[in-house]
This record gives C-alpha cells, sequence and structure tokens, in this order.
C-alpha cells in the first residue's frame, strides 16, 4: 500500500513537471545562453519638466523628483504585434540629478498661449526644465522592445503644488539587429502605464515606422506639468470726514508668515495704484517710500523677497491708493498692519476687487490665504463746532458804530463852537 502511495506522488510530480516545462515564458531573452550579439549600452534621452504659475507671479525654489523601474513583459495577441521585455539594469539608469529636477527662485519663464498645449492661457507663464534619462550603463543583448516605467513622486497632501494629472510614463526602447550588430533603433514615451504591445505597422501603412506603432489605446508624451497655486494680497486706503486730509499719507505694514514662504522666493508688487515716491506734507511725517534693497525690478512689477515680507514690508498709502502683492502661496498667513494716528480706523476685508465701498464692514486683517484677498482701511476724522457760550461778532459791530457816530457828533459841535467864537 506505501509502495502505491509513493508511486503515485512520483507520477503526478512528474506529469507536474512536465507541464511547467511547456508553459511559454516572456520574459526577457534567456541571458544564460551564448549571444551572437556583442552587448550594447543604451544612450541618454530628454524629457521636459514644466512649471506653470501665474502671470504676475515668479517661479519658486522647487524640487520634484521620479523613479524608474522596470515594465512588465507583454505577449503578443497577434503577428501585427511586437513581444515586450522587462527593461534590464533599471538601477542603473539616472534621471535628472540624482532622480531630481530643480528649478530657481525667480527661474526665467515663457508667456503661455491659447494654443500652447502646457499653459492654453494667456494669463499663465511657465519655466521649463530638460530632464536627462542616462541609459548609459544599461546593457542590451538581443534585438527587442524594453519597457521601463518613469513614476513622478507625488507631493505631499496640502503643498502649493500640483501633480501632473498622470503620475507614470511608459518608456520603450527599441534594440534591433543590423546585419548581426546591436543598435538602439529609438525610444518611444507614452502618458500613464501601458500594457499592451506595439503594432508592427501604423493604421493604414505597410511600412513599418523607425520606432514601431503606438500599442492600442496609447498616447505619445514626453513632458510632466504642474502647477505652483497662488493668490494676490490687496490693501487699500481711504479717507473720510470733514477734518480728513486726503494728501495725508498713513504708513502699512505687510507681513507674512508660514513655510509656504521661502525666503529666497519673489513675490509681485503690482506698483500701480500707489506712489513710490510719495512727496513731504505738512500732514505728513514721511517723505519717501523706498523700496527694499533686495527688491527686482521686471517686467511683471517689483519682485521682493520672502524675506522681506516676512519680516514686514513698509508702505505707504494715502486716500484711493492701494498695493496689491501677486504669487504668494496658498495656505501663507497674511496681516496688514495701519499707524492711523489721530484718525480712527476702520479696518475692513473682502474677496472682491479693489472696491473702497467694501472697507466698511468690519472684518479680521489677518488670516490665511485660501483666495485673492482685499484689505481696507477707512480713516476718518469731523470735526464739530463746540455748543454753549458763543461770542458773537455783532455787539462789537454795534459798539463800533455808537464810538464812531460820537466821534463824528462831538467834532461837529466843536467846529460849531468855533465857528460862533
Amino acid at each position: 500500500m506505501k509502495k502505491s502511495v509513493r508511486r503515485m506522488v512520483s507520477f503526478i510530480t512528474a506529469v507536474l513537471l512536465v507541464a511547467l516545462m511547456a508553459v511559454p515564458v516572456c520574459a526577457e531573452p534567456d541571458e544564460t545562453e551564448t549571444s551572437v550579439y556583442a552587448a550594447i549600452k543604451g544612450t541618454q534621452i530628454t524629457f521636459y519638466k514644466y512649471l506653470v504659475v501665474e502671470k504676475n507671479a515668479s517661479i519658486p525654489a522647487a524640487e520634484f523628483e521620479f523613479s524608474i523601474a522596470a515594465g512588465g513583459t507583454v505577449t503578443p495577441e497577434s503577428t501585427g504585434e511586437l513581444e515586450v521585455f522587462a527593461g534590464p539594469d533599471a538601477d542603473k539608469i539616472v534621471i535628472g540629478t540624482e532622480g531630481k529636477t530643480t528649478f530657481t527662485a525667480g527661474q526665467a519663464t515663457t508667456d503661455g498661449a491659447a494654443d500652447d498645449g502646457i499653459t492654453n492661457s494667456t494669463d499663465k507663464k511657465y519655466a521649463k526644465n530638460d530632464v536627462a534619462v542616462d541609459l548609459t550603463e544599461v546593457s542590451f543583448t538581443h534585438p527587442g522592445v524594453y519597457r521601463y516605467i518613469i513614476t513622478e513622486t507625488a507631493q505631499a497632501p496640502g503643498s502649493v503644488f500640483t501633480n501632473d494629472s498622470v503620475a507614470t510614463r511608459t518608456l520603450d526602447v527599441y534594440i534591433q539587429d543590423d546585419n548581426g550588430t546591436l543598435e538602439v533603433q529609438g525610444y518611444v514615451m507614452y502618458s500613464g502605464t501601458v500594457t499592451k504591445a506595439p503594432k508592427t505597422t501604423a493604421s493604414g501603412s505597410a511600412t513599418v515606422p523607425a520606432n514601431g506603432a503606438e500599442p492600442t489605446g496609447a498616447e505619445k508624451s514626453d513632458k510632466y506639468v504642474n502647477s505652483y497655486t497662488t493668490y494676490s494680497l490687496t490693501a487699500g486706503k481711504q479717507v473720510t470726514g470733514n477734518q480728513g486730509s486726503k494728501d495725508k499719507y498713513f504708513k502699512f505694514t505687510i507681513t507674512l508668515t508660514g513655510d509656504v514662504v521661502a525666503d529666497d522666493n519673489y513675490y509681485t508688487v503690482v506698483t500701480a495704484g500707489y506712489d513710490t515716491t510719495p512727496t513731504k506734507t505738512d500732514s505728513t511725517s514721511y517723505e519717501t517710500m523706498t523700496q527694499p534693497s533686495d527688491a527686482n525690478t521686471s517686467a511683471d512689477g517689483v519682485q521682493i523677497k520672502g524675506s522681506t515680507l516676512k519680516s514686514g514690508l513698509d508702505v505707504y498709502l494715502k486716500h484711493g491708493q492701494y498695493i496689491k502683492i501677486e504669487g504668494i502661496p496658498s495656505g501663507a498667513g497674511y496681516k496688514v498692519a495701519e499707524e492711523a494716528e489721530k484718525y480712527t480706523s476702520t479696518a475692513s476685508s473682502s474677496t472682491n476687487t479693489v472696491s473702497y465701498s467694501s472697507f466698511n464692514a468690519m472684518d479680521d486683517v489677518e488670516g490665511t490665504l485660501t483666495g485673492d484677498k482685499v484689505v481696507g482701511f477707512k480713516n476718518n476724522k469731523d470735526g464739530v463746532i463746540p455748543t454753549g457760550i458763543l461770542l458773537s461778532a455783532t455787539p462789537w459791530i454795534i459798539i463800533g458804530v455808537v464810538v464812531v457816530a460820537g466821534i463824528v457828533f462831538f467834532a461837529v459841535r466843536s467846529r460849531k463852537k468855533y465857528d460862533e467864537e
């Protein structure tokens, strides 16, 4: 009985081994076999990283990270498809600088256009980085299509940067036989993670394109697009009252707080709406508004460093003037303070456009930016004539008339006496 069981187990094991050996394997080519080809190295390719900002914002210092891994193998479903192998030596591939690409504060930008495929808006602009993918340490030993998956590291929740709508790109490397010698035929990058095999011919064409034809449903893409979420802060001045001077300048201090406000990043001050060099008058103690020493002048306006705004930016406004700072990252804390001197000051804020009628309602002038913000100060000074004992000029006029009349009377009388004598 025991011998029968052992024979049965041995028989089943043998059958399973034969079955497993009969299963086709579609991994990368068998490297244990002696190849007729001399191995070749890959080359370097480039994809593009775009950072989109508002028209009057500045590019901040920012770093984006990428990783690369071997893609999955794909068995052709028909003679019209090419087999796909997992890309070798993925750990030897370097993307950018140690897997990262970096934008610098104030980096040069290109204006957006409605049809540029990146910003699709004339209210935007963007900076562009070329990101190298270095495959020069990767060895290819057989002809074929080798697949890799590039993934951009997602931004942390609450980040001022948005993620690209698709985090991955598929990179197919085409290695071909050229009369017994291997060579890199080309590279193709697709949006997302592609799981289909490339075609051997393009739709409606009998010839094979240089890099094959796209897998079903695949869309070529060699770029990542991220955006920087920013808002504006506007502070305005209104003076009322019969003793209020519309020539007087009031000192404002604008402060930004929070980790999202980087010391070396620039924030754009829109100069229209206030005097950069107010003239001294009898009603003010301020002679000039001097720009901070680290301010940069650009076509967009005056750019102020985050370190200045974090320590407090002083500006001087009179009636009807305002200052607007753009490019402030979402989540930044703000505070606007004013030296009202001997005026009665009422603060207000809104999310409307600049409208001094909105400065009437009391509200906080500090908080967190989650949208565009308008802050205003209405300063009032009225003068009222005192009531009670009043000194009228009428009695003095009457007395004056009586005195003059008396002088005339005595003069005439004296003249008459003089004539009689």
